[in-house]
């Protein structure tokens, strides 16, 4: 099994799938030292970008077939594979290398998709693979940024105990901090991130569409937002949540409130429903920070209602 082997050991690496975090994480695992096995894809193009990247590693872009003995043999020398494909392509890529022959017994398979759990692999154990999930908490809008963010990033971990030791130590010498799981949790966890990311940026578009309402250009709306966001964030950082909120329900002021909604359902209407729903997230807030009166807190829910 892979716990057999001794600490510090380099495992051989193999990936499935060279998007933007398979390219960076063969990338970073190379030149910690860890030598890569093989890298898989049907996009031939990305295949080879990918391998450059990596300094000129080997490439195996046909389907799995059992029947190629270059390519089970290829598989069977990598201790450790990566499936990084979209979420809808994990189990069957699983499936299609258990049913080609090329797992065997003690490799570790995993992915790193942040909503799916260990079990979407579960094909991979009919071969004796160990399975596991090592999502970075983290976000990647191009190979570039992924290499650069993924040190240092948390990274959510799940999977059967023997995959554990080789996975925390690949985290460790990432600079990462592991933040271990139920399997059950990972739905939510992921929803959780959604919203702190993906949704950071809808919420952002939001008041950039205000501002174009006023007349401003997307860019010089985002440049004058910035500080703005880059402040909050620094604000959450050191004080937390809800003691780095600051603003009119903050304060209580319900009449600036109601102004906002009158030139909202003027101006961007379509953000009325936006506007109302976070503002009262954001009295919930105020309310858990004690920052006024119950009796103004209710008046400010009445506001936002009506």
């Amino acid at each position: 099994m892979m716990a057999d082997k001794g600490k510090g050991v380099k495992r051989k690496i193999g990936i499935v799938g060279v998007g933007k975090v398979g390219t960076a994480i063969g990338v970073l695992l190379k030149e910690h030292g860890y030598e890569i096995a093989f890298i898989s894809s049907t996009n031939k193009d990305k295949l080879e970008k990918a391998s450059v990247e990596m300094g000129g590693v080997k490439t195996i872009d046909n389907p799995v077939d059992g029947n190629d003995r270059s390519v089970v043999e290829s598989f069977h020398g990598a201790d450790i594979i990566f499936i990084t494909t979209p979420d809808r392509a994990i189990g069957d890529a699983a499936k299609e290398m258990a049913e080609g022959g090329c797992l065997r017994p003690g490799q570790i398979v995993l992915h790193m998709s942040g909503s799916l759990t260990s079990d979407v692999l579960a094909a991979a154990r009919t071969s004796g693979a160990l399975l596991a999930s090592m999502h970075p908490l983290q976000s990647f809008a191009d190979f570039s940024q992924a290499a650069k963010n993924i040190p240092g990033s948390i990274f959510c971990l799940e999977g059967d105990k023997d995959a554990m030791p080789p996975l925390k130590e690949i985290i460790k010498l990432l600079d990462g901090i592991e933040l271990i799981i139920p399997k059950e949790e990972k739905p939510l966890y992921h929803a959780g991130a959604v919203v702190a990311s993906n949704y950071l940026v809808s919420l952002v578009w939001a008041a950039v569409q205000m501002y174009a309402a006023i007349g401003m250009r997307e860019k010089d709306a985002i440049n004058a937002l910035m500080p703005l966001i880059e402040g909050t964030l620094n604000n959450i950082k050191k004080l937390g949540t809800p003691k780095a909120l600051t603003g009119p329900i903050a304060r209580g002021d319900c009449e600036t409130i109601s102004d906002h909604i009158e030139t909202i359902r003027v101006k961007v209407p379509h953000l009325m429903e936006f506007y109302r729903v976070m503002g009262m997230l954001t009295v919930d807030a105020a309310e858990k920070n004690q920052s006024t009166t119950e009796a103004i807190l209710k008046k400010m829910r009445g506001t936002l209602r009506n």
